[in-house]
């Protein structure tokens, strides 16, 4: 031989190099023959027999480098990495400049046994031995980089105390996939029995989790996996593979809960599913944007997220990459976007983490995703981490998997675990308010279209129908103040202010009934009460002023001015009142004049002044009691009531 051929060695780890700087050692024609016959094993899978063969070699000849290099390619497939480091560290004794390649190999081995400091001592050697190759410059710095992100992690654990839900939940079968509603006492997961995969559900009720049951209704013979459950607990939509009205290999289908039972799944169309493998969905706590995984046309890595959002007549937009942000040339898998609508967690292997598949959080604002962060070890660790689902409160989670450290009863299976993320991570804490629009005649349910803005900014967060029951839903941000508004043809606006506080969680939301009052005939309206006005709750004054706050009140003026443009035959009454604080005459007075003001701005807008009275009342016709600061914001209002 006349170099070193450590191409077998290099070739097992996928590596490739130039041959060596100086001529080997001579050796015998016997040795050399049994050299030929030991590389021949070894391309030829033949390990026992090629080990046998180096280690006679190197029997006669310890310093045959070669040997020691073949030897530690077998080594390394077989993963047996102390006597693979053994070996290089031998082949590098023998010839420290034989091939560079050897200090990245060894910097492989040290990486495998978890020795990372000694691997980046390699890495190092073999970056600076190579500083004259860009391409193997850079495969050095990323090595780096990766293992000193590695150790600080180890040196600089999260707090981690992972809790197994019960046998309830976990059986002797794998569970992973769980998915919850708003209240977090409805969990649906996934369970694979004997390669077979079916959804199960189970509630908690006072607190501890009943015995999972299967959906029947859903569970085919086909594989129901990874899914997402609605913030109201209605709509399920789920991954199913191989399906004969598929329009790929793993598609999204979904189903909604009816009458104490899920109906049939139906797919979600070509737009959603393409020809090639689609699934992990994720739906947004407003039902509007749909999260999901899939390896379709466009895709930068092997599997990315992607989303669609609700368009016009609730169809789904055609799905749009997540941006490079969050994807990488690697797998992206099992988005969750939590109820805040912003902090999107998911797995990645592109991202600078722990080893395999490592959890990240990234959130959303104006500029687009921020970079994504990594949760931690030991949340994250060299193994493959699972998926992964964040409570309301923004701190507590659920996640699957089948790492030694977290095994129940020895089991080496997936399993759902319940766990606190420390501070760095969570979520931002969101609550609800919920209820029901009646007509306030019948107490019939209404199906109206309700519009929230963040009072502060004037933002529109959602506009949203009511259920066929007058049901709704809205998911928010906690320590903001709201304006609700609900409209429907044939009846008067409503509009509601509200704040949720800290003390409003998923288990204590902000109830809140809704009764609109129909627009009847003239006869009917000349004989209504006073006390069938309706409040205009988002209308707001100076202190002690009759200025309007502009910045808080344009919404509630403008949809009074909507109403009375729409329904060009009503003239109304404009009332003001006050609470009993100060004279009657002032408040008299400054009640009539923050009844003129909502009149003057009307006329502004348009409307004919003929159409309007207005009239202040003082704090003659109180709604509460004046004893108290919460009465006394109440008796504090304007409002109006038709009068033709």
């Amino acid at each position: 031989m006349k170099k070193y051929t450590l191409i077998i060695f290099f070739f097992c780890l996928g590596i490739n190099f130039p041959e060596a700087q100086k001529p080997p050692i001579t050796v015998d024609t016997p040795a050399n023959d049994l050299y030929v016959k030991a590389q021949k094993l070894h391309q030829s899978g033949q390990y026992t027999k090629a080990k046998n063969a180096y280690r006679q070699i190197l029997k006669k000849y310890p310093e045959h480098i070669n040997s020691c290099l073949g030897l530690a390619g077998i080594y390394y497939l077989e993963e047996d990495w102390i006597t693979c480091q053994n070996m290089l560290e031998l082949a590098v004794k023998i010839d420290s400049f034989a091939n560079t390649e050897m200090y990245f190999s060894l910097g492989l081995v040290f990486e495998n046994l978890e020795q990372y400091r000694n691997a980046i001592a390699q890495f190092r050697i073999y970056y600076r031995m190579e500083k004259l190759n860009v391409t193997k410059l850079n495969k050095a710095e990323s090595k780096i980089e990766r293992l000193e992100f590695i150790v600080d992690k180890l040196e600089n654990p999260v707090p981690f105390m992972p809790v197994d839900p019960g046998e309830q939940i976990n059986s002797s079968a794998s569970e992973y996939w769980a998915s919850t509603d708003i209240t977090g006492n409805l969990l649906v997961f996934t369970r694979r029995v004997n390669g077979q995969e079916d959804l199960f559900v189970s509630n908690r009720i006072d607190g501890v989790w009943q015995t999972a049951q299967a959906i029947t209704e859903l569970n085919t013979p086909a594989n129901e996996g990874a899914h997402c459950l609605s913030a109201d607990g209605k709509t399920l939509i789920f991954t199913i593979c191989d399906r004969k009205d598929s329009y790929g290999s793993c598609d999204l289908y979904f189903s909604r809960f009816r009458n104490g039972q899920w109906t049939p799944a139906v797919s979600m169309g070509p737009r959603i599913n393409s020809a090639t493998w689609d699934g992990q969905p994720s739906l947004s706590a407003d039902g509007q944007t749909l999260y999901f995984v899939s390896t379709r046309l466009g895709s930068v890595g092997g599997k990315d997220i992607w989303l669609s959002r609700k368009g016009e007549n609730n169809l789904w937009t055609v799905p749009e990459n997540a941006g490079s942000m969050i994807n990488t040339t690697g797998d992206e898998e099992a988005p969750y976007i939590h109820s805040d609508n912003k902090t999107l967690y998911f797995s990645s292997t592109g991202h600078l983490g722990m080893g395999g598949r490592d959890l990240f959080l990234s959130e959303k604002s104006e500029n687009g995703w921020s970079e994504p962060l990594n949760l931690g070890y030991p949340v994250n660790t060299s193994a493959d981490e699972g998926t992964l689902i964040v409570n309301p409160d923004g701190k507590s989670a659920f996640f699957s998997s089948d790492r030694v450290d977290l095994e129940i009863n020895g089991d080496k299976k997936l399993n759902i675990y319940g766990f606190e993320l420390h501070d760095r991570v969570r979520a931002q804490p969101v609550s609800y308010a919920k209820g029901f629009v009646f007509d306030a005649n019948s107490h019939k349910p209404v199906i109206a279209s309700i519009s929230l803005f963040d009072n502060a900014s004037g933002i529109l967060i959602q506009k949203i129908q009511t259920g066929e029951e007058g049901d709704f839903l809205l998911i928010l941000p906690n320590g903001k103040n709201y304006n609700l508004t609900v409209m429907q043809e044939g009846y008067l606006f409503h509009s509601e202010n509200f704040s949720l506080t800290a003390q409003h969680t998923a288990s204590k939301p902000h109830q809140l009934d809704i009764y609109l009052d129909p627009i009847t005939s003239k006869v009917e309206i000349s004989g209504l009460k006073p006390e069938k006005s309706t409040v205009l709750k988002n209308v707001f004054f100076e202190f002690g002023s009759a200025k309007l706050d502009m910045s808080l009140s344009g919404l509630e003026l403008n949809n009074l001015v909507h109403f009375l443009r729409e329904h060009p035959d009503i003239r109304i009454e404009i009332s003001g009142h006050t609470d009993y604080i100060g004279s009657p005459e002032a408040n008299l007075m400054l009640s009539g004049d923050r009844a003129k003001a909502i009149y003057d701005y009307c006329i502004g807008q348009g409307i004919v002044a003929e159409r309007m009275t207005y009239k202040g009342f003082g704090e003659t016709r109180p709604v509460a009691d004046n004893n108290t600061e919460a009465g006394r914001a109440l008796n504090r209002r304007t409002e109006f009531r038709i009068i033709e």
